[in-house]
């Protein structure tokens, strides 16, 4: 038996930016606000409710899922939810810097590289390559997020991009796809993406940059 059904978000939030699971609820992202979205059964199929509506998505793609619990860029700030409140994880320490040197809304998407613990979030900066103005400008810097030890990175990409994949590393030997190990150990994100810092406290340095707010 298939079930379906159709519901109106009530409100101005905006367009839907993205949708996507956290446990047993789907996260309904618009522009300036998010939803929720429960399976109920019955008529009505799903439940729909607000789940704050002071902030919503700054893009598609710029969210991923971390423990059980979702880390999104809005048009204000970097939050984590739970799928019932959510709180800034950027407040204080990156939000002016990365908002300052944003570019162009249009170019942010996180990634989460899961063997590092790291929420990497991408974006074109003001000091990237020139594009037309009707043309989304490619990520050339991404904000670092390390979940497990809550710190902040920030890094230039080697090249200017709009996804990130984790692969294994292939130096300059041709392998193929059946000759990969099922998994891989250790896989580097990429053999070109190398950074190194030091600790402050929150932040880190990377070559002479210090993240403040």
């Amino acid at each position: 038996q298939t079930l379906a059904g159709e519901q109106t978000l009530a409100g101005d939030a905006g367009k839907i930016q993205d949708i996507l699971q956290l446990n047993r609820a789907n996260m309904i992202y618009l522009e300036h606000g998010v939803y929720i979205m429960e399976f109920i059964g019955g008529n009505h199929v799903f439940s729909f409710r607000s789940l704050f509506d002071d902030d919503g998505l700054i893009n598609k793609g710029a969210v991923v899922e971390v423990n059980k619990r979702h880390i999104f860029v809005g048009n204000h700030d970097i939050y984590m939810t739970d799928g019932n409140t959510k709180s800034s994880i950027s407040d204080r320490r990156v939000t002016r810097k990365f908002f300052e040197n944003l570019k162009d809304r249009r170019s942010v998407f996180a990634f989460h590289y899961e063997f590092k613990r790291e929420v990497w979030i991408c974006f074109g900066s003001v000091d990237g390559p020139d594009v037309d103005p009707l043309e989304v400008a490619g990520a050339d810097r991404a904000l670092i997020y390390n979940y497990e030890s809550d710190c902040w990175t920030i890094i230039d990409l080697p090249l200017t991009c709009d996804q990130l994949i984790n692969a294994p590393r292939l130096d300059d030997v041709l392998l193929k796809w059946n000759d990969l190990p099922c998994q891989p150990e250790t896989p580097p994100l990429s053999s070109v993406l190398h950074r190194e810092g030091r600790r402050y406290g929150k932040t880190r340095q990377l070559s002479g940059q210090r993240l403040t707010t």
